[in-house]
């Protein structure tokens, strides 16, 4: 009797690198993945992997998901064979939320910034549930 596969519905993947720099001699410090439903709803957590640096290093890092992009094709290319090559980049949906929304830009919930991989992707995945059911009614 012959298998049948259930088409699987689209996940969003959410990546967070933290890395002791933009160059590419920097290094992986830290990584975390979720994996959203299409409504955000988180179905699938981890790995959440930590590699300890001094507080120097911490303070001196950014947010950029097109620079985790270029590490994981430059590290570990196998992960990204499996992704879809867009990238929903929350930063984008706010600056447009800012120019276009104002209004709802101001009530935005608040990011504590910590530069923590899995702490940052939950923060992103509530903004964007923010501007989905404010901006994106």
């Amino acid at each position: 009797m012959a298998q049948q596969h259930q088409q699987q519905k689209p996940s969003l993947v959410w990546i967070d690198c933290e890395m002791t720099g933009l160059l590419s001699t920097d290094k992986l410090i830290e990584i975390a993945v979720i994996i959203t439903d299409d409504d955000l709803n988180i179905v699938a957590e981890g790995p959440n992997l930590i590699i300890h640096q001094p507080k120097e290093v911490m303070d001196n890092m950014n947010q950029c998901v097109h620079a985790d992009k270029v590490f994981l094709e430059r590290e570990m290319a196998p992960i990204i064979e499996h992704l879809h090559y867009r990238i929903v980049d929350v930063s984008t949906v706010k600056e447009l939320a800012r120019r276009w929304f104002p209004s709802e830009f101001e009530q935005v919930p608040k990011k504590k910034e910590a530069h923590r991989a899995l702490d940052d992707i939950k923060e992103s995945i509530g903004e964007l549930k923010y501007y989905r059911s404010s901006v994106f009614k």
